[in-house]
């Protein structure tokens, strides 16, 4: 990924979380650029101001954003509980699809011909997800409180 590539995707992020402390102006400027991809001088005809105003704007904002973010670092943490949901999904699945494949008798199942090894890991997977969703359920605590 080009490195204009991630500043854009970056830039979008940090205005997902942080773009409603921006004025009117740096929200309708960085939306343009970075969400519409209009050049400055696009966006300059389009507001009747300067190339320099609408680029001293995209600077200000996004110098704004980013020191929003690292002082309260709300995106990192938005993308830590991201990547934990993410982490957890396959062993979720994997566990699902363990205890579906047990065989039943009448509608239960039964536990005796799956081996202790095969629930061990099932626990075991169950208990990573649980410790791991606890700590990004913390997180999003910390973030309303």
């Amino acid at each position: 990924m080009s490195s204009s590539v991630e500043k854009t995707v970056r830039v979008n992020k940090l205005f997902d979380v942080y773009g409603g402390i921006l004025t009117p102006r740096q929200q309708e400027i960085l939306s343009l650029y970075y969400q519409y991809d209009l050049s400055l001088g696009e966006i300059s005809e389009r507001l009747e101001v300067t190339r320099q105003a609408v680029y001293d704007t995209l600077i200000r904002g996004i110098e704004s954003m980013e020191s929003l973010e690292s002082e309260i670092g709300l995106l990192m943490k938005i993308e830590r509980v991201r990547l934990t949901i993410q982490d957890c999904l396959p062993l979720i699945s994997r566990s699902h699809k363990a205890l579906c494949s047990l065989p039943s008798a009448n509608g239960v199942n039964v536990h005796e011909e799956y081996t202790d090894d095969q629930l061990e890991q099932i626990a075991e997977d169950l208990i990573k997800c649980d410790k791991q969703l606890e700590s990004a359920c913390d997180i999003l605590r910390h973030l309303g409180g």
